[in-house]
């Protein structure tokens, strides 16, 4: 397969992942407690969508994102370091997203964390700035 193909390949995994994860981010941001039945069944469907398309996207993401760095040669461009470090906290918020999801339907009556509230704006911030990176290349 040409690199190009494997790199959109790539990029549509990752656009699936931030859809997933941007989901996870408003509905931890704006969770209300209690949460009744209709909002528990919100919660199930998002936690199983997060489990069997948004995890295996991201999983799908570092493997591709690794082979291509490695074909390219660009492991040691200042902008793909720049750019892990947002990949890195993407991936790690999305287990705190994966955890609280868990949380919120064990323990209805628990509040999400206080500062999950700014959690979508570091998603946005972040996801631009991944974009600028890759597309760029600016350093």
């Amino acid at each position: 397969m040409d690199y190009i193909y494997i790199k959109a390949v790539h990029v549509a995994f990752a656009m699936v992942f931030v859809g997933g994860l941007t989901a996870s981010a408003l509905t931890l941001a704006f969770l209300e407690t209690p949460r009744a039945g209709a909002r528990l069944d919100a919660l199930r469907r998002l936690r199983l969508w997060d489990r069997l398309v948004t995890g295996p996207s991201l999983v799908a993401v570092w493997l591709i994102g690794i082979y291509l760095a490695t074909v390219s040669g660009q492991f040691s461009a200042p902008w793909l370091s720049i750019k892990l470090v947002f990949v890195i906290a993407l991936s790690a918020l999305h287990g705190v997203f994966a955890r609280n999801l868990r949380l919120s339907l064990a323990e209805p009556a628990r509040p999400a964390p206080r500062w999950l509230r700014y959690a979508p704006a570091f998603v946005a911030v972040s996801v631009t700035a991944i974009a600028i990176l890759a597309v760029a290349k600016p350093l």
